[in-house]
């Protein structure tokens, strides 16, 4: 009776042989991880191959979720962030204010949004109204 995973062919012990799978502990290790990782998408990829690529990218995502966490924005700071990601001019959001210049001054930080500027401003990001009403 054997246990264990059954190796199809020897390219699976090969590539961890040439790169074997580690925690990776810093910008050195994650940047030659991706070099593998290219290395290997630049083959014709077998089930093994593909196995090996699964734990490489699992390897790399883990490093980059506890050394590069994604700030969570809110207020103004997502507001700015939307437009940019998204590109969307910033005159766009105009209609939710009286004028240019009070959209300005929200932007910069000299006005807060009133309760109506919070639910249209939410329903033409397609997000929470909660994440909007934090006080900066």
């Amino acid at each position: 009776m054997t246990t264990g995973f059954k190796i199809r062919d020897l390219s699976y012990i090969d590539l961890i042989a040439q790169f074997p799978p580690r925690q990776i502990s810093n910008e050195t290790e994650l940047l030659a991880t991706y070099a593998q990782i290219k290395n290997v998408l630049e083959e014709k990829l077998t089930v093994d191959s593909k196995e090996y690529l699964k734990i490489l990218c699992n390897l790399a995502y883990d490093y980059e979720e506890i050394s590069e966490p994604i700030p969570e924005l809110k207020g103004r700071e997502l507001v700015k962030a939307l437009l940019e990601e998204d590109n969307i001019p910033f005159e766009n959001l105009i209609p939710i204010f009286k004028n240019e210049s009070e959209l300005l001054n929200y932007l910069e930080g000299k006005q807060d949004l009133n309760q109506e500027q919070i639910k249209k401003l939410a329903n033409f990001f397609d997000i929470c109204e909660e994440e909007l009403k934090t006080i900066e």
